[in-house]
């Protein structure tokens, strides 16, 4: 039988070694407490709302090593099934869904339907106590206005919280990408990440953005391309 105290040194050593192994990659600042994204995804033209071809796309946000994946189904929700429309925020520890929640769009459950439609938002992960809590806010869309939020969801642990110093992009780069549709796509791109400290002020960052942001899609030389199955076409 497992003591409390065998449960925390396990748990101490395994935060050791993922510290060991993921710090040689990480690229958030030390004293990092919050990591903000702008995102922006632009699309062509919208096919016949009677058909199951609309764009669907999801985006993410994991620390490496660490067991918490959140992320933003969008255009589509998929628990408990999957059904086009609208946006939900999730979060899973490895396979176990440990909550969800729906983002209200207006119209109800709306899927998106204007040409040449762009969809922006702001998406951040902090620590707060002893939780990851992940935020999606700020979104706009021809189909769907502007929803300002905050929507949040987190996950809880235990022991102790893994450092959001271990960030590294292409964490969540590798976990976001196109589900559906996606001949319909321009662009994928997130335009910004900052970085803030305890009381909220601006860090700098340890690698400088790019100009115009990191592209998820189409890939930029030398990266793949974020598609899940193929972006399913008409």
């Amino acid at each position: 039988m497992k003591t409390r105290f065998d449960r925390w040194f396990a748990t101490a050593v395994f935060a050791c070694l993922a510290l060991q192994a993921a710090n040689a990659l990480a690229q958030a600042p030390t004293g990092t407490m919050a990591i903000e994204q702008d995102w922006r995804v632009e699309l062509y033209v919208m096919p016949d709302s009677s058909r199951l071809t609309s764009p669907l796309f999801v985006s993410s946000f994991s620390i490496p090593l660490v067991p918490a994946l959140f992320q933003c189904t969008w255009n589509h929700r998929d628990v408990p099934i999957l059904e086009e429309g609208g946006i939900q925020l999730q979060v899973y520890r490895w396979n176990d869904l440990l909550d969800d929640q729906e983002i209200v769009t207006p119209p109800w459950r709306e899927k998106l339907s204007i040409d040449d439609e762009v969809i922006a938002w702001t998406q951040r992960l902090a620590i707060v106590n002893m939780d990851y809590r992940f935020t999606v806010k700020n979104i706009s869309s021809k189909t769907w206005g502007a929803i300002a939020g905050p929507y949040t969801i987190k996950r809880t642990f235990l022991l102790w919280v893994p450092p959001l110093e271990l960030y590294n992009f292409q964490e969540i780069a590798d976990n976001s990408g196109i589900v559906m549709g996606g001949n319909r796509f321009k662009k994928m791109t997130v335009l910004q990440t900052r970085f803030y400290d305890v009381n909220g002020n601006l860090l700098a960052p340890v690698v400088p953005e790019p100009p115009g942001g990191r592209q998820l899609f189409p890939p930029t030389p030398g990266h793949a391309s974020y598609e899940f199955v193929g972006a399913a076409a008409e």
